[in-house]
């Protein structure tokens, strides 16, 4: 439940941005000149005007932080999306914490911004007070309030923030991730893009044990070392991201219901819309339900499976998932002819892909959520545009 929770609290603080920046917040203003680029150092990062590094494209193997350390892009304790055109390191404490529990989690916007969040005992046993049937139960005003409680009792510590010039919904994103945060502080600009480090240090309203208390301590005298192991680079576009070549041809896996499953699947349909997801990204399950009305609006010569990269990890949290949207569909552990064929070909999750009957790829895939409260509807209209051979 408490992850369902997570995902709960998160759509909701999205759907209730209204305050914009305090007083000790940085306005959004993307109309002043970026930072000059001066010069291109060897590991084709390139060096600001105001001594911070950025990197001329995002490169799988290494970059260089903005204080002009040269990292592994996905070593244990990175973290580099592609789509969001930053990246940064779980530094001291913070990879302490990342690797000896679930206390640190992350919420991402696509192609926005990445919050990081800590999660005191007293959160979680809130959340774990609250069954579905309970938290179901509770009148709009009621669920407001335990929301509230929670959130006070959580700690957005550290996030980054992307502001793509001359976008209107970057405007309604960074309102929201201003309001999240003590601070925030202009980092850098850079391509037609201005770049924000936002932090809390307050904690005094939360309850929190000894340990939590040296916790969160530590975390704050790391922040700023954090801000320095940040990592810039121009994003890839969805339609860069589009691009890349998979298919199903062969697979013999298993499913969350314990049954095998292979390519035959596909063979009594003409299309198969196939989303592939991780129990670790909020929007994929924040969608979740949306998937499960689109399942059920489905004629009978198209279907929709659901593969989950991590479901094998944890199986129950995959059932707690699936069940709490009432999701009636397959859903799919990748076998290993799978992941090289298909989901090791991806940078997101969710990433959603049409097949044919043979397993192959047909139009382009689509990247990330439509819409949680719409995204059935979308993802209809992109299986018309398909079978009228619309690409």
């Amino acid at each position: 439940m408490k992850k369902i929770i997570c995902i709960i609290i998160a759509v909701a603080m999205l759907c209730s941005v209204a305050t914009g920046c305090g007083k000790n917040k940085a306005a959004a203003n993307t109309e002043n000149n970026q930072d000059t680029e001066t010069n291109l150092v060897e590991s084709g990062a390139i060096i600001l005007d105001n001594g911070l590094y950025v990197n001329s494209a995002y490169n799988k193997q290494k970059m260089t932080t903005v204080i002009g350390k040269e990292i592994e892009t996905k070593g244990p304790h990175s973290y580099c999306d592609k789509g969001l055109g930053f990246g940064f390191i779980y530094v001291n404490t913070f990879g302490k914490i990342k690797d000896e529990s679930d206390k640190i989690g992350g919420a991402c916007t696509a192609p926005y911004s990445l919050m990081l969040f800590y999660s005191s005992e007293e959160s979680d046993k809130l959340q774990e007070s609250c069954t579905d049937e309970v938290y179901n139960n509770m009148s709009e005003q009621e669920r407001k309030e335990f929301i509230q409680k929670i959130n006070e009792q959580t700690l957005n510590i550290a996030g980054i923030f992307r502001f793509p010039d001359k976008d209107d919904n970057a405007k309604v994103q960074f309102e929201f991730f201003c309001s999240r945060f003590e601070k925030v502080e202009e980092l850098l600009k850079y391509n037609g893009d201005t770049y924000y480090f936002g932090y809390t240090k307050n904690y005094s309203k939360m309850t929190l044990s000894e340990q939590e208390k040296s916790d969160i301590t530590a975390l704050i005298g790391d922040l700023n070392e954090f801000k320095q192991n940040i990592v810039i680079y121009p994003p890839v576009s969805r339609e860069q991201e589009a691009k890349f070549q998979g298919n199903l041809n062969k697979f013999d896996a298993d499913t969350l219901s314990g049954e095998k499953v292979t390519q035959d699947v596909l063979k009594n349909y003409d299309l198969t819309m196939v989303n592939i997801w991780s129990t670790t990204c909020e929007p994929c399950i924040a969608e979740m339900p949306e998937l499960e009305n689109l399942y059920k609006k489905l004629p009978e010569n198209i279907n929709l499976l659901s593969v989950c990269i991590d479901g094998a990890d944890d199986v129950e949290l995959t059932k707690e998932i699936v069940n709490d949207a009432k999701g009636e569909f397959v859903v799919i552990f990748p076998d290993e002819n799978m992941k090289k064929s298909l989901t090791d070909n991806i940078s997101c999750v969710p990433t959603t892909v049409f097949v044919d009957k043979n397993g192959n790829m047909v139009g382009e895939p689509l990247l990330g959520v439509p819409d949680p409260t719409t995204a059935s509807e979308h993802y209809l209209e992109k299986i018309n545009e398909i079978i009228n051979g619309g690409k």
